[in-house]
Protein backbone atom coordinates (compact mmCIF):
# COMPACT_ATOMS: atom_id res chain seq x y z
CA UNK A 1 0.00 0.00 0.00
CA UNK A 2 1.44 3.44 -0.95
CA UNK A 3 2.16 5.61 2.31
CA UNK A 4 -0.43 9.27 2.37
CA UNK A 5 2.90 11.16 1.02
CA UNK A 6 3.12 9.09 -1.73
CA UNK A 7 -0.55 9.56 -2.93
CA UNK A 8 -0.24 13.02 -2.18
CA UNK A 9 2.63 13.88 -3.93
CA UNK A 10 3.66 11.09 -6.50
CA UNK A 11 0.39 9.75 -7.43
CA UNK A 12 -2.37 12.05 -7.10
CA UNK A 13 -0.54 15.23 -7.87
CA UNK A 14 3.40 14.64 -9.93
CA UNK A 15 6.03 17.34 -9.00
CA UNK A 16 5.95 18.39 -13.25
CA UNK A 17 2.44 19.64 -13.17
CA UNK A 18 1.21 19.92 -9.39
CA UNK A 19 0.25 23.85 -8.72
CA UNK A 20 -1.87 22.58 -5.40
CA UNK A 21 0.93 21.10 -3.41
CA UNK A 22 2.15 20.45 0.42
CA UNK A 23 6.02 21.89 0.47
CA UNK A 24 7.96 20.79 2.78
CA UNK A 25 7.48 22.83 6.09
CA UNK A 26 4.16 23.85 4.71
CA UNK A 27 1.27 23.11 7.14
CA UNK A 28 -2.45 22.47 6.56
CA UNK A 29 -5.69 23.52 9.05
CA UNK A 30 -8.53 21.18 9.72
CA UNK A 31 -10.76 21.56 6.92
CA UNK A 32 -8.34 22.45 4.50
CA UNK A 33 -7.47 20.48 1.42
CA UNK A 34 -5.23 20.06 -1.82
CA UNK A 35 -7.30 19.38 -4.77
CA UNK A 36 -5.81 17.77 -8.43
CA UNK A 37 -8.32 16.78 -10.83
CA UNK A 38 -10.70 13.95 -9.50
CA UNK A 39 -8.59 13.98 -6.19
CA UNK A 40 -8.81 16.00 -3.09
CA UNK A 41 -6.79 15.55 0.26
CA UNK A 42 -8.78 16.13 3.05
CA UNK A 43 -7.96 17.16 6.68
CA UNK A 44 -10.85 17.18 8.08
CA UNK A 45 -12.57 18.39 11.50
CA UNK A 46 -12.65 15.04 13.08
CA UNK A 47 -9.08 14.90 12.45
CA UNK A 48 -8.53 12.18 9.91
CA UNK A 49 -6.59 12.77 6.77
CA UNK A 50 -8.75 11.51 4.09
CA UNK A 51 -8.20 11.01 0.22
CA UNK A 52 -11.16 11.35 -2.18
CA UNK A 53 -11.61 10.34 -5.98
CA UNK A 54 -14.54 12.01 -7.10
CA UNK A 55 -16.10 12.61 -3.70
CA UNK A 56 -15.66 8.61 -2.92
CA UNK A 57 -12.62 7.82 0.01
CA UNK A 58 -10.16 5.68 -0.87
CA UNK A 59 -7.84 5.90 1.87
CA UNK A 60 -7.93 7.68 5.10
CA UNK A 61 -5.28 7.64 8.12
CA UNK A 62 -7.65 6.21 10.54
CA UNK A 63 -6.93 9.24 13.09
CA UNK A 64 -10.71 9.66 13.35
CA UNK A 65 -11.40 11.29 16.72
CA UNK A 66 -7.94 11.83 17.66
CA UNK A 67 -7.89 15.06 18.33
CA UNK A 68 -9.29 18.67 17.90
CA UNK A 69 -8.17 21.27 15.33
CA UNK A 70 -5.78 19.16 13.89
CA UNK A 71 -2.68 20.48 12.01
CA UNK A 72 -1.29 18.71 9.24
CA UNK A 73 2.78 19.24 8.44
CA UNK A 74 4.91 17.95 5.86
CA UNK A 75 8.09 18.50 7.63
CA UNK A 76 11.76 19.03 6.45
CA UNK A 77 12.21 15.32 6.92
CA UNK A 78 10.02 14.29 4.66
CA UNK A 79 7.51 12.64 7.03
CA UNK A 80 3.99 14.00 6.56
CA UNK A 81 2.44 14.26 10.33
CA UNK A 82 -0.95 15.16 12.41
CA UNK A 83 -1.02 17.16 15.10
CA UNK A 84 -2.90 17.55 17.63
CA UNK A 85 -2.38 20.09 20.81
CA UNK A 86 1.11 19.89 19.66
CA UNK A 87 1.53 16.27 19.89
CA UNK A 88 1.57 13.62 17.19
CA UNK A 89 -1.03 11.44 16.22
CA UNK A 90 -0.07 9.87 13.16
CA UNK A 91 2.78 10.41 10.83
CA UNK A 92 3.30 8.63 7.67
CA UNK A 93 6.85 7.21 8.71
CA UNK A 94 8.57 8.44 5.26
CA UNK A 95 11.34 10.27 6.89
CA UNK A 96 14.59 10.46 5.28
CA UNK A 97 18.05 12.06 5.11
CA UNK A 98 16.60 13.88 1.66
CA UNK A 99 14.65 15.84 3.38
Amino acid sequence: MLSAAALLLGVVMPFSTANNVLSSGDTMNTGQSLTRGAYTFTIQSDCNLVLSDNGRAVWSSGTYNRGHNCILHMQTDDDLVIYSSGRAVWASQTSGPQG
